[in-house]
């Protein structure tokens, strides 16, 4: 396994980890807790597809 698909792997098992902390903490009544675990994960998965579109174009060059 490469260093791209570590990072890669490494961010998806946030992403994973901060969709299931939404559960959790509409369980738990923590409203803002959740959005703000929902906004991580959006981020994060949007750092995580800026990077492979960086990444690719760089190795078509």
């Amino acid at each position: 396994m490469n260093k791209q698909n570590a990072f890669f792997l490494f961010l998806a098992v946030l992403v994973v980890f901060f969709i299931l902390l939404v559960g959790v903490l509409i369980a738990e009544g923590q409203g803002i807790a959740a959005v703000l675990s929902f906004l991580a994960s959006f981020v994060l998965m949007g750092v995580g597809f800026r990077l492979k579109k960086k990444w690719n174009t760089q190795a078509d060059q």
